[in-house]
């Protein structure tokens, strides 16, 4: 499979026709000495993105390879689906509305080419807004090596930002829901468990705010519905991965929601999430929100309200 193909770089779109050719632009000015593929898989849009991948498959008939769904398969599904068509020794991915830097993919090849204790490399990247208007970098610098324990207790990896040896993830079988908005966790996770994350502290990437973007439309308990799905399947399929190391992620999960629901004044759902906290693992921050939540009932109570 890899003999003569070192990388494919791995780009999910839907209905995002107006992003797609930065996106590729910034992906062929790399001008890597290197045999690569473009694997484009457009989750069935209703835009003219399907026919400006067409054109651009004419163009570069060796490199641009679409994928042009008639039914739309959802965020995990698209993302996943692509990603198996990929070829390469080494995959990278980007989303159609996020841009590479200059050297960004030689920077990552050259690192994993000389690092074969490491799995995977992320790097830092600065936010742009629907426009392009640059919007500040990220701030948080983490470590030169992040560990499974990290990873597992939270996705820091930018998904537009990785690339990682193919290798390391063609022994998993890629079962979430279809619909589930955070599967780029779960492929993180597989890269783990014979190898190591290495963070690039260079800025090599931009990532695009939008207020249409899934993580954003989606409400939060849905989203939480998702990572607790990404913790089950990352426990059922990574032997690596340990009950104790899970459960304390999920317990911060559903305290996280327990808390932005008591501050809404949405008590039953809170109620909801600490019951599921507190039969995960007990933990002081789940004590305190049962207590906090039971004034706040008692209170309202007092004053007559619902």
């Amino acid at each position: 499979m890899y003999s003569h193909l070192k990388l494919s770089i791995s780009v999910v779109s839907y209905n995002q026709k107006k992003y797609l050719e930065l996106c590729i632009k910034s992906i062929l000015d790399q001008k890597l000495p290197l045999h690569y593929e473009i694997i484009i898989g457009d989750d069935a849009s209703t835009d003219d993105s399907q026919e400006y991948l067409k054109n651009m498959a004419n163009m570069f008939p060796d490199i641009i390879k679409p994928i042009l769904r008639k039914k739309n398969l959802g965020l995990a599904g698209n993302l996943f689906e692509t990603t198996k068509q990929c070829q390469g020794e080494l995959i990278a991915h980007i989303d159609a509305d996020d841009l590479m830097h200059p050297n960004k993919l030689l920077s990552q090849i050259n690192f994993l080419d000389s690092n074969p204790e490491y799995n995977i490399v992320f790097h830092k990247v600065d936010y742009i807004d629907e426009a392009g208007n640059y919007l500040g970098q990220q701030k948080n610098e983490f470590k030169d090596t992040t560990s499974l324990k990290e990873l597992i207790i939270k996705n820091k990896i930018s998904h537009s930002s990785k690339m990682y040896r193919h290798n390391s993830i063609k022994n998993y079988f890629f079962d979430l829901p279809y619909s589930n908005i955070v599967p780029d966790w779960y492929i993180n996770l597989c890269n783990v468990e014979n190898g190591k994350i290495k963070y690039l502290p260079e800025l090599l990437g931009s990532y695009r705010i939008l207020n249409s973007s899934a993580s954003r439309k989606t409400k939060s308990y849905k989203l939480a519905q998702s990572k607790i799905e990404v913790l089950n399947t990352a426990y059922k399929n990574i032997k690596a991965i340990k009950l104790p190391l899970i459960n304390k992620s999920k317990t911060m999960i559903f305290n996280q929601e327990a808390s932005k629901n008591i501050k809404n004044r949405k008590y039953k759902r809170a109620s909801l999430f600490l019951h599921y906290s507190l039969n995960t693992t007990i933990s002081s921050k789940g004590l305190y929100l049962i207590i906090k939540l039971q004034i706040l009932k008692f209170s309202h109570l007092i004053k007559g309200e619902k």
